[in-house]
């Protein structure tokens, strides 16, 4: 069977998650915050219902799919299987291509590693992709590893280029730039645009992107409700205040949501795939 040129069209980006996408990309993020399932059999049977939606990267239709409280398991009639391990599993992304003219051109990505290809299950609908995102978000929460949902401002960034830095008007490196804003998502309803460079957020000067991921993103309460960045566009310095989804508001997994009591060693429990 001839491979697909879907995952082709993925490859500038696949290297890094979050997705390095461009002002002129095809690939759309769309903000979406999951909802759980009362059950492991609820969000099992809804995942049923969508089955016939659902595509693999080379083009497969799917063959079968496991769960368990170790991960999800996609097998496809084409291309290797799609595995997400739950305890692993970081955060998703929902993604339009908009140039592709094939079937399941959306599709939700997610990060399980800092290396390595994201594992990605393409859908028919923009739909479907939410219903899969909060069917993956139920079980991995089912599975005891909730998906932190605070502190999401609907967009990624990156080191900025020598090109980035000039066009926002900065002389020396400093701060991140803004490769992604998501449809429908905080920074979106502010204004903020792919290009800007972030100097600071919440008053911490930003010297790079590996300072703000390992240094200045885990020192702030995600749980706050209002991020102030301080942003440089086009050689103008502006100030972004962005609200997101309060704390309270998330949605939080059911008492319900569970595979069960994990079996103790030796007693026979299956061990992970």
């Amino acid at each position: 069977m001839k491979r697909s040129l879907f995952p082709l069209a993925l490859l500038f980006f696949l290297a890094l998650f979050p997705i390095a996408a461009s002002a002129q990309s095809p690939l759309v993020g769309h903000y979406y915050i999951p909802e759980y399932y009362p059950t492991v059999e609820e969000a099992v049977g809804r995942l049923k219902n969508i089955q016939p939606m659902l595509m693999g990267a080379q083009d497969g239709t799917l063959r079968s799919v496991e769960a368990d409280r170790f991960g999800i398991r996609f097998f496809w009639t084409v291309g290797q299987a799609t595995v997400i391990p739950f305890d692993k599993l970081s955060r998703m992304r929902i993604f339009h291509n908009t140039a592709f003219q094939g079937p399941c051109p959306w599709f939700v990505a997610a990060k399980v590693s800092e290396e390595g290809d994201p594992p990605l299950v393409r859908t028919a609908t923009k739909e479907a992709a939410q219903e899969l995102y909060s069917i993956i978000a139920s079980l991995t929460a089912a599975a005891g590893n909730p998906l932190d949902l605070r502190g999401n401002l609907g967009g990624s960034s990156d080191t900025p280029t020598k090109e980035a830095l000039k066009n926002a008007g900065l002389k020396k490196q400093e701060g991140v730039v803004v490769n992604l804003v998501e449809i429908g998502g905080p920074s979106e309803k502010v204004g903020l645009k792919v290009g800007d460079v972030i100097l600071s957020v919440n008053g911490h000067a930003i010297e790079s992107y590996e300072h703000f991921e390992k240094k200045i993103w885990p020192s702030l309460d995600l749980s706050a409700e209002w991020f102030d960045l301080v942003i440089m566009r086009k050689g103008k310095k502006e100030t972004v205040k962005i609200r997101t989804m309060p704390a309270d508001q998330l949605p939080v997994p059911p008492k319900s949501l569970s595979f069960g009591k994990v079996p103790a060693s030796g007693s026979g429990g299956k061990e992970p795939p």
